[in-house]
């Protein structure tokens, strides 16, 4: 394909090459000449890639090569064959637009509508460690591809189609909880309701609310 996504020159000197709809190609030397191998997906093969459109790639601190996808997110292995994760592996989406890695080197992975940062172990085991959603204060739920940058403070920049996201990764989210809503009183037309009262004044309670004027 002649329509390109993205491209990495990895820290092995290896040139990669993201096609819209031919897959993922590795440029090759063989006998002085150059060529590309190209991996495509393939419904019968677990190990191939899980899409022939390649969102984007990216290289982690361990030296994997990240494939992002519409349909999951893959991690090559050395023998030509893909790891592949997607939401039966706890992923928020299966759409991934691009990986990036903040001031630390931790992973943080572009979705659908949120942003996750994720850790593969050694043995293989894939971690989800937080989620950022619309919730903990994004602008939107639908982010853009190649929409993230780290600033010299440490600060991720992240774009979405409803705004322009700032944070600093070391101000996890992961454990946040919100406080127990506790009632401390139930009024009905201005006046404290017991709810040891009758049933049918407490189900009216429930139901009020407050009245148009061509409803009173």
């Amino acid at each position: 394909s002649n329509n390109l996504f993205s491209v990495l020159n990895d820290s092995q000197g290896r040139l990669w090459v993201g096609t819209r709809n031919g897959g993922l190609c590795l440029r090759q030397s063989m006998d002085g000449k150059a060529s590309f191998r190209c991996f495509r997906y393939d419904e019968e093969d677990p190990g191939s890639l899980p899409s022939d459109m390649v969102l984007h790639l990216f290289e982690d601190a361990k030296g994997r090569i990240w494939v992002s996808n519409p349909e999951a997110l893959a991690v090559y292995q050395e023998d030509g064959t893909f790891r592949s994760f997607g939401l039966d592996d706890g992923l928020p989406y299966a759409l991934c637009y691009g990986a990036f890695a903040d001031a630390h080197g931790r992973m943080w992975v572009a979705f659908g509508g949120n942003f996750t940062r994720i850790d593969l172990t050694d043995s293989g085991k894939l971690q989800l460690r937080e989620t950022i959603t619309k919730r903990d204060g994004l602008a939107g739920q639908a982010n853009t591809q190649y929409g993230w940058s780290l600033l010299p403070d440490g600060r991720l920049a992240l774009s979405q189609r409803n705004g322009l996201n700032i944070f600093h990764p070391d101000s996890s989210f992961a454990g946040t909880k919100f406080p127990p809503v506790i009632l401390t009183d139930l009024e009905l037309f201005d006046h404290s309701v017991s709810p040891s009262q009758k049933r049918d004044t407490a189900i009216a309670c429930l139901l009020y609310t407050s009245p148009s004027p061509r409803d009173s």
